[in-house]
């Protein structure tokens, strides 16, 4: 009972912030304290996030306004293609009636069409209507690109949540590892690696820890931004109930960012035969109908005076314009837009290789983290009763302190991999939802 009582009391002084930590209840422990949110904080689903999300999200936002940017460039086209009308006035007089020109004096209403369907003008009309549709797809992949935006960060708070708890669970067992190691030091029955190894794995833990929870502070301060919150105090977010099943294989045509790019590939077309048709002719048709002569009050000159002479009338005329030689300038022209279309052309290739490397990379990476999963829940037990049964034969020094030590260790290993390949598997199956373009998973979030 003596030496049971120097060994205590050796303890406390050697390391009494440890020893208060094992002898605490787990609620005190300092790397468990948790402040508690605050009144204005709001659970939040994942679908929550998402709908928000779609409301504030700045990368949506700015898909949308594209779209809406393209529909008024089809508008303007639209609009150039109209009758346009004009209204002119021109007045001029002088105190030399040998000067004096009747006919300048007019003022009257021009009408003018373009008339030929064959002309840029009318083939951008088409080029502008596959913008539109590039800019239609490019709203959608924005759109699925905040969805996985947010369910990543989603899954990694929540993995970094459950692994900070799972650390404190691991944490007093190697309190009381400690604990064990410490009368056995202080009466020179354990070397002081025993010591220094326990020590120095706390040490890791809590690094590791405090890491971990800086890294889930900036993904949830990000996650509350993103869905319209001030910070990420005024969420929390509801855990995943269960593991979805992956999106049957499909290719990845149907991906909105390849749609868009399609579109870029035909309005590029368009455009390139929109600058070859300024060889054509131009051709367009006006129609004028106003009043001339001169002014209708009688005007003095010197000693003369004029009678009133104000006419009303109209002409129709027709344009015709042909450019014959501009020293290579429309070529020139033409041949940009040829490289515009082949490096759309390109740009869909590459864009889609990468997309089918991703999906079928993400597709071996889900079966190999949710087959990994189901191992580690398989060692759960006995990765806990491994670290219980080498603690306790430490104590009774039937054992060393790296079996002890390195069953904590292995037991902590299981738990924070087992999480990981659950969230990873997880944001997999959101990759590959975006990939395919398309929402077909009910990830089961909790309210």
């Amino acid at each position: 009972m003596r030496d049971r009582f120097l060994a205590l009391g050796a303890a406390a002084i050697l390391a009494p912030p440890l020893a208060f930590a094992a002898a605490a209840p787990s609620s005190q422990l300092p790397a468990a304290a948790k402040a508690p949110p605050p009144a204005s904080a709001r659970l939040l689903s994942l679908s929550d996030c998402l709908r928000l999300a779609l409301r504030f999200s700045p990368q949506r936002i700015i898909g949308i306004l594209q779209a809406e940017k393209a529909q008024k460039a089809l508008k303007e086209w639209t609009a150039k293609r109209l009758p346009h009308l004009w209204a002119y006035a021109a007045n001029q007089q002088s105190n030399d009636a040998s000067i004096q020109n009747m006919a300048s004096n007019y003022d009257f209403i021009h009408l003018q069409q373009d008339i030929n369907p064959f002309d840029a003008l009318w083939k951008t009309g088409t080029q502008r209507r596959q913008e539109l549709d590039a800019a239609v797809a490019g709203r959608i992949a924005s759109k699925l690109d905040v969805e996985l935006l947010v369910k990543t960060l989603y899954f990694s708070v929540l993995q970094s949540s459950d692994s900070i708890a799972m650390m404190n669970r691991v944490e007093k067992q190697l309190y009381r590892l400690q604990l064990s190691v410490l009368p056995r030091y202080t009466v020179g029955r354990a070397p002081p690696f025993d010591l220094l190894n326990v020590r120095t794995q706390l040490s890791d833990l809590k690094l590791n820890r405090d890491l971990t929870r800086a890294g889930m502070s900036g993904g949830r301060e990000l996650l509350a931004l993103i869905v319209g919150k001030a910070g990420g105090d005024e969420i929390i977010l509801g855990p995943i109930k269960s593991l979805p099943a992956v999106p049957p294989d499909e290719d990845v045509l149907r991906n909105p960012s390849l749609e868009s790019l399609r579109a870029q590939v035909r309005a590029a077309k368009w455009a390139l035969r929109a600058q070859r048709a300024e060889w054509l002719p131009q051709m367009s048709v006006g129609l004028d109908y106003g009043y001339g002569g001169i002014e209708p009050w009688r005007y003095k000159n010197f000693m003369q005076t004029f009678a009133p002479s104000w006419g009303r009338g109209g002409q129709v005329d027709l344009n015709i314009n042909q450019q014959l030689f501009n020293w290579g300038e429309i070529n020139a022209r033409i041949a940009q837009r040829q490289k515009d279309l082949d490096i759309a052309q390109m740009n869909y290739k590459s864009r889609y290789q990468s997309l089918r490397q991703a999906y079928v990379s993400a597709r071996i990476r889900a079966a190999a983290h949710r087959s990994d999963d189901e191992r580690r829940r398989h060692l759960f037990a006995v990765a806990r009763l491994a670290a219980d049964t080498s603690i306790d034969r430490y104590q009774r020094e039937a054992t060393t302190i790296l079996e002890a030590a390195g069953a904590v260790s292995f037991w902590m290993q299981t738990l924070i991999t087992e999480r990981t390949d659950y969230y990873s598997y997880l944001t997999d199956v959101a990759t590959i939802e975006r990939l395919i373009g398309q929402d077909v998973v009910d990830y089961g979030t909790a309210r």
